[in-house]
């Protein structure tokens, strides 16, 4: 045994020779045998005709009992298939034994060394997903029947609404015509396009100097020439809105209403309403309020319409028998008031009623 010459702070170090033991015995023991297995291979017989074959024993034999201290080792055989290992001169002698020495421990890492080693990285593992089964796709002639299918479906089903929201308009609202004529130049040329409020009469109500849309109360086309009649396809259209109206409906201005007394004309050539004589501008220059003298009172729920273009307007004038009522139109006949000119785009317009012209105008 021996001390420590580099004074490292250890305590003693002890140096063990082979085949000695780090501890000692109690007085009057005796060290422990060991009981070795038997070596593989075929039995040896004994000189003195003992058999040998169970266990071989080194050193002198001892009861257990009388060491009471100290347990002893014992050893199981070896496996047939293993081969004895030779034993270290160094080490303490074995018969047929494989000795397990620890591992030396090497060299402590430099500081150099671990600061050079790669940090160590957790790679996550990804979940194992299911993925989802995918139909084959169809054929490329049965994808493009696929695409027009659908397309004409869209197809139709615009067209049904375009229809639907078409009626719905030019039944409660609003609906365009066309002007076949010139009885109301210059306000209106043939070929404009008009579009005529149907909340008028209605909700709101008629007033003079308005310009009004109504269906042919008795045989007026007549007189200026018939119609050609039109097709299923334009009557169609026609009726859901899409095409304008105007072969059989005629559009003037309200000159009387019910229970006026319009005549025609003064000693200025003026027509007078309820005894007040009006000027018109929306007569073209130079003409002539009428060319035909009449004097008449509106009867109730009618009224009594006249072209702007005085000298080329079969209205209500060439219509009536002098009294009134035959020349005049009825109010449920009237299809809606003109607001505007839509198209050509140049013409453009909105359509006044011209009210200061009937301001003075007292009811009937």
């Amino acid at each position: 045994m021996t001390s420590d010459p580099g004074g490292r702070g250890r305590g003693p170090r002890r140096w063990l020779r082979p085949g000695t033991h780090a501890w000692k015995l109690p007085a009057g023991a005796t060290r422990p045998q060991k009981v070795l297995g038997p070596l593989p291979g075929p039995a040896q017989p004994s000189t003195d005709g003992s058999d040998t074959t169970d266990a071989t024993r080194v050193g002198p034999v001892q009861d257990p009992a009388d060491s009471p201290t100290l347990p002893q080792r014992r050893l199981g055989p070896l496996p047939k298939s293993a081969s004895p290992v030779a034993a270290d001169p160094a080490d303490e002698p074995t018969i047929g034994l494989r000795l397990h020495r620890p591992p030396q421990p090497g060299p402590e890492p430099t500081a150099d060394a671990t600061a050079t080693q790669a940090p160590r990285r957790d790679v996550p593992v990804p979940a194992a997903t299911e993925e989802p089964v995918q139909e084959p796709a169809p054929a490329a002639p049965q994808r493009r029947t696929q695409r027009w299918l659908v397309a004409i479906r869209e197809l139709v089903l615009v067209v049904v609404i375009a229809m639907l929201l078409s009626f719905v308009i030019k039944t409660f609202l609003l609906q365009p015509f066309w002007i076949p004529s010139e009885s109301m130049e210059p306000a209106l040329v043939p070929g404009d396009r008009v579009v005529v409020s149907k909340l008028t009469p209605g909700p709101f109500d008629l007033h003079r100097g308005d310009v009004v849309v109504f269906d042919d109360p008795d045989n007026w086309l007549g007189d200026e020439g018939s119609a050609p009649n039109p097709g299923p396809v334009q009557k169609l259209l026609e009726f859901v809105g899409l095409y304008p109206a105007g072969d059989n409906h005629l559009i003037k201005r309200v000159i009387g209403m019910p229970g006026d007394h319009v005549t025609c004309c003064d000693s200025a050539g003026k027509i007078t309403i309820n005894g007040v004589a009006i000027t018109e501008p929306y007569l073209a220059a130079g003409t002539k309020p009428s060319l035909t003298r009449f004097d008449i009172t509106v009867p109730a729920g009618r009224i009594w319409v006249m072209g702007d273009n005085r000298g080329d307007s079969g209205d209500s004038r060439y219509h009536d028998d002098g009294s009134g009522a035959t020349g005049s139109v009825p109010i449920k006949d009237v299809t809606g008031r003109a607001d505007a000119v839509v198209w050509p785009l140049d013409r453009i317009t909105w359509l006044g009623n011209y009210s200061a012209t009937f301001a003075k105008v007292p009811s009937h």
